[in-house]
Parts: structure tokens; sequence; C-alpha cells
């Protein structure tokens, strides 16, 4: 009897800090796609993105916010510079008879026509999308319909907390204002590590 695929939730970002909405849209995730579990992916050095977080900082805060929560991981592949073929490559290896389905934000799903190799990262895999801000779902179809390669499957969800942004998180903290949208753990390594105050 062949046995059934598992179907491991990806959540790339550069999570510069992570926050509330990035775990509120991994637990809707878990839910709506069936996820036996979730890996956090923290992008080493993201693309298109200047003055960004080291990596250990942005690794270690992953780390603190998804402990309390079951089912949630974090995937370390390491401080060097990845794309989505690599990726797949090394998920495969590390993850057998394993469905993987992707998380990202509507500003992602955006790019996808500008990735490369996108055959490889379409193949067997699934997305899903959390609409942020003022997207909207027609607009995202239309995008992912208009891929030379179709996806196997995606769903598009609305964002749990569409507001959030880390970018007004590390405004907040560089003008001595606290956030309630972090993790205690991570607000007190922020203070300790004296993170975003440049």
């Amino acid at each position: 009897m062949k046995s059934k695929k598992r179907r491991i939730g990806i959540f790339r970002g550069t999570f510069d800090p992570i926050h509330i909405g990035h775990v509120s849209f991994a637990l809707k995730a878990i839910t709506k796609a069936k996820l036996d579990e979730l890996y956090f992916l923290v992008e080493p050095m993201p693309p298109h993105k200047k003055n960004v977080s080291d990596f250990v900082h942005r690794l270690k805060m992953v780390y603190q916010t998804v402990e309390p929560y079951q089912g949630m991981h974090v995937l370390d592949l390491g401080n060097t510079k990845t794309n989505a073929s690599n990726i797949i490559t090394k998920l495969k290896a590390k993850f057998k008879s394993t469905t993987f389905v992707f998380l990202m934000g509507s500003d992602v799903a955006k790019t996808l026509p500008q990735w490369s190799n996108l055959e490889i990262f379409c193949e067997d895999n699934e997305i899903i999308i959390a609409l942020r801000n003022l997207d909207e779902k027609n607009e995202i179809v239309k995008i992912i319909d208009s891929l030379p390669v179709k996806m196997t499957y995606a769903t598009i969800i609305s964002a749990p907390v569409p507001s959030i942004s880390s970018t007004t998180i590390r405004n907040n903290i560089y003008q001595n204002n606290s956030s309630i949208h972090i993790d205690n753990n991570v607000h007190q390594y922020i203070a300790t590590q004296h993170l975003y105050k440049k």
C-alpha cells in the first residue's frame, strides 16, 4: 500500500523581525492547507532589500517566537544565498515523500513572473497566499493564471493581520516606541542586541 505523502508548509521570509502577522498567517495556513508541519525558513540574503539585520539575529528571533507552537519549526539551510530552485533541491533531499506548501504574502506573489527557474518551484508544489493591505484576490488570480508554468494548487486567503509590517515595527523601535506585535522574548532580544537603533 502506497504511503500517504506528508504535507509540509514552508514559510520563507526576511523576518526582520518576525511578528504576530507572520504567526497568525502560519496558524491559518496549517488549518486551511491541512499541513502536518510548518517550517519557517529565514532568507539569508533577501534580494531587493538593503540594510537587513544579520542572519543570526533574525534566525534567533524566529526560534524564540515559534517555540511555543506545536507543529511549527525553524529550518536552517545555512547563511548562504539561495534561490527557489536551490531551496527545492535541498528540501527534497531532506524530506522524502512530501508535498510542499509554500506560504507567501500577496506582495511576494506579485513577483512570481520575475522568478527564474519557476518551473522547478511550481512542479508538484502548492502555494497559499495571504492578501496584504489593499491587494485584491482577482488581481492575484490573474497573476497566477498568467504564469508560463501552472501551479499544482494555489489557495488565496485574507491575511489575519494585514496591516502589520516589519518595517513599521522597526521604525517604532527606532523611535523608542514599544510594539505589541512581537513576542516578549523577541522584544527583550532586540533591546539586548540594540537592534533597529541605527
